[in-house]
């Protein structure tokens, strides 16, 4: 029968049985290939395919009649210590949905040494997302039917990066710029039969967007004598985010379009780190960092009070920008760092290896 038991909050509730067993298959294959056409010059090829899926086998509940045979639906009255209780009960109590996803990643390198300590290194990706799935169960459901609906997105990120390296006369100079381009679009569609994702509706929900972010940046790494070590180094972004849209499908809830949205930020960061006796470090830091939304950020999933995952488009999220002073000392087995956050919030964190 029903096992008494309470919510996180203190309230009184009843474990009527088990949602079934978890599967989940994962698998992932890779190719690459790598070409050395000299001492200094170097390229890499990569391709890598990721699949996974998840779902429930069956289900079991712990109710009972009198005669001993299982209930999975309809009202049962049972005794909580002393108090008889009510409750209601469907399949769809413990039915749970299956879902998938399945990613194909590009990527390629290419590396070349100059003369007198200099590097360059320009590498290009794309992460390509053609399906990521899950199903979600209507009412009056069972085992093998009965509605319910098929949330699915699509979304590509590609990205470039250059970046130059130069060590001389005690500098550590690195000069880069990367650019980052990104789309997203989420559908929602109806289900005659939840068993069956190929078994689709009306579609009741649709949401897209891109952003692209271009950056540049340049750090210095100073070596003044043999204990004292400078790092300083600025970063210039610009964010754009646009072809912004959702629609519900709905008269009472029109298609919204989101007007395209842009800025740019320049950041920077100083350092200062110090050899003391007996191999300690001590090292102090300040500096600001500049966050875009991506696009999974304005079209991701929310969990309404429900409990029930939805899709919305959230076309209002804008860039963020963050600032920060911290400070760490370590050794070879042990290393502690304290770091105060502009809106007032503090971080310390401790790794002591034996």
């Amino acid at each position: 029968g029903p096992i008494p038991s309470l919510t996180t909050a203190g309230a009184r509730t009843a474990i009527i049985g088990e949602g079934g067993r978890n599967w989940l298959n994962r698998r992932a294959a890779r190719l690459k290939g790598e070409y050395q056409a000299s001492n200094a010059t170097f390229a890499s090829l990569q391709y890598l395919r990721m699949d996974y899926s998840y779902g429930y086998t069956g289900y079991k509940s712990y109710l009972r009649d009198a005669a001993g045979n299982v209930i999975d639906s309809g009202a049962v009255v049972y005794d909580d210590g002393g108090t008889l209780r009510r409750l209601s009960v469907t399949p769809n109590n413990f039915l749970q949905g299956p879902g998938e996803q399945h990613v194909n990643f590009y990527s390629g390198t290419y590396q070349h040494a100059f003369p007198a300590g200099a590097t360059v290194r320009v590498d290009a990706g794309v992460y390509h997302t053609p399906t990521s799935q899950f199903r979600q169960l209507g009412t009056g459901n069972s085992l093998t039917s009965g509605p319910g609906t098929l949330t699915e997105g699509t979304r590509t990120t590609s990205h470039a990066n250059a970046q130059f390296n130069r060590s001389a006369r005690g500098h550590a100079l690195t000069i880069g710029g990367e650019t980052r381009h990104q789309q997203a679009v989420q559908t929602r569609t109806a289900l005659s039969n939840w068993t069956n994702k190929e078994s689709t509706g009306n579609q009741t929900f649709f949401a897209n967007g891109r952003s692209i972010n271009h950056s540049a940046y340049v750090q210095d790494q100073v070596a003044v004598g043999d204990n004292l070590l400078l790092v300083f180094g600025a970063r210039y972004d610009y964010w754009r985010g646009y072809d912004g849209v959702s629609d519900n499908f709905n008269v009472l809830a029109p298609r919204t379009e989101y007007a395209p949205r842009a800025r740019n930020q320049v950041s920077g960061k100083a350092a200062v780190g110090y050899t003391l006796p007996g191999e300690w470090n001590l090292r102090a830091s300040v500096g600001n960092a500049f966050r875009n939304p991506n696009v999974f950020d304005l079209y991701a999933p929310d969990i309404a009070s429900s409990g029930v995952i939805r899709f919305d488009g959230h076309g209002n999220v804008g860039a963020s920008f963050t600032t920060s002073v911290g400070g760490t000392a370590f050794t070879g087995t042990f290393r502690g760092t304290y770091t105060v956050n502009a809106d007032g919030s503090t971080s310390f964190t401790t790794v002591a290896t034996f």
